[in-house]
């Protein structure tokens, strides 16, 4: 890594195909020490990244309304710690502030103490309390990703590390789900703190009109405090590096063969070209008889190669031949049509 200065450090990716997960963590340590690393627990435990060019966001719910979420389950036991939309009273183990932006101040929370109430006023006791999403039409997305900021705490009192947060997803408005996360009982995401997640929808589930999430709390210790909040759910759609705007993305055309890539630089060696004039071969700047005669040297005599060869090829047919040069002067003193472009301008074809 390199140092940046006040204790900053930076350290680049190598590169990965659009949409990947990338899981890393980090490890430091000093001459003779011993090595940390974050999240305390790694290489079991690691951060996840989608390596992406970058995203639109299509859809956000930031809890400052209710947008049609639904509190319960047929399976909740849970008696007090039920999900409630608010501006948060904070305790040791919840949130005193949401996570949007001011003026924002709502977020989903586990529970409502009153203000000034002990560590478990209101958390969840008893079992579990769900939270379902609204429905999600995802059926005209290409490759969306959906990102929320959690909260979790299980660690501050005398029984903790008992009790998970669950994060499931479903296609069909709730018949069946599928596990996205689960935080805890130990671990990192388990001592508060808001803390994004994001994942790539196509790799849980397929997409639909009826896409929604379930968050799920619980208490399963008798001594525990269990207390979650959910805020800032989006929906943002992968942008990948498309450079011959296809719609397929660069990694891809490279992977399946549509697209060379000689130098193994990750770019489509159709979309890296040295601009050049068509049928200026002489790099004098302008286009004259000369280049009508260098063009000649090299079909005939030996000449240089044309760097591109490109700029060569005078009537753009794909083949190089006399039929340039005769094109080429037919243009300069007989009033022939132009050459196609890139011309009078340098240019890419």
């Amino acid at each position: 890594m390199i140092s940046l200065g006040n204790n900053l450090y930076q350290g680049n990716f190598p590169n990965f195909d659009c949409g990947a997960e990338v899981h890393w963590y980090v490890e430091a340590s000093v001459v003779g020490g011993v090595p940390s690393t974050d999240p305390g627990s790694a290489p079991a435990s690691y951060y996840a990244s989608t390596a992406i060019a970058g995203t639109d966001e299509t859809y956000l719910d930031d809890m400052e309304q209710d947008q049609g979420w639904t509190v319960g389950a047929p399976t909740d036991t849970a008696t007090t710690g039920i999900w409630t939309r608010v501006n948060p009273n904070g305790t040791a183990a919840q949130p005193e502030d949401d996570h949007t932006d001011p003026p924002g101040v709502n977020c989903w929370v586990t529970g409502q103490g009153s203000v000034g109430g002990g560590l478990g006023d209101n958390d969840v006791d008893g079992g579990e309390t769900t939270l379902i999403s609204p429905i999600l039409d995802l059926s005209g997305s290409n490759n969306p990703v959906i990102s929320y900021w959690r909260w979790f705490s299980n660690n501050a009192s005398a029984g903790p590390g008992t009790d998970t947060f669950r994060v499931d997803i479903s296609s069909n408005g709730g018949a069946s789900w599928v596990s996205v996360e689960v935080v805890g009982p130990t671990g990192t995401g388990t001592s508060g703190g808001w803390i994004q997640h994001q994942f790539v929808v196509t790799d849980f589930v397929a997409l639909s009109a009826s896409i929604r999430l379930r968050f799920i709390a619980e208490d399963v210790g008798a001594a525990s405090i269990s207390e979650a909040a959910i805020d800032d759910l989006r929906v943002s759609e992968i942008l990948c590096n498309d450079c011959n705007g296809n719609g397929v993305g660069d990694d891809e055309d490279i992977a399946t063969g549509t697209s060379a890539d000689t130098n193994g630089d990750g770019i489509p060696d159709e979309c890296q070209c040295n601009e050049f004039v068509r049928g200026e071969l002489n790099d004098d700047g302008q286009i004259d008889l000369s280049d009508a005669v260098t063009l000649l040297m090299y079909l005939f005599n030996n000449g240089s190669t044309p760097n591109p060869i490109e700029r060569a090829d005078v009537n753009d047919s794909g083949v190089i031949d006399i039929a340039d040069v005769i094109y080429l002067v037919a243009y300069l003193f007989q009033g022939g049509a132009p050459p196609p472009p890139p011309f009078p301008d340098p240019g890419c074809p």
